[in-house]
């Protein structure tokens, strides 16, 4: 069985995710208290990866899409 972290098991087969550069982007994101903008949605059921809303959500990191973003910042197009 793999680490149990809240909520979620993470199996072996997300050791992966640890190889690619969406596991750096999260953990900078965590060490810097930052919020990490994406184009990506979360699906926990998906087995293939780990998408960045989901390993954002196992350890507190913000994420938000890039139209919210802009909503929070008061940017208009």
């Amino acid at each position: 069985m793999g680490k149990v972290l809240p909520d979620r098991v993470y199996s072996s087969r997300n050791k992966d995710y640890a190889d690619v550069a969406d596991s750096y982007l999260v953990a900078t994101a965590a060490a810097k208290d930052m919020v990490l903008v994406t184009f990506e949605k979360s699906n926990a059921n998906r087995r293939n990866r780990v998408m960045i809303p989901d390993a954002c959500d196992a350890i507190g990191v913000t994420s938000c899409d890039l139209n919210s973003a802009f909503s929070q910042l008061g940017v208009t197009i």
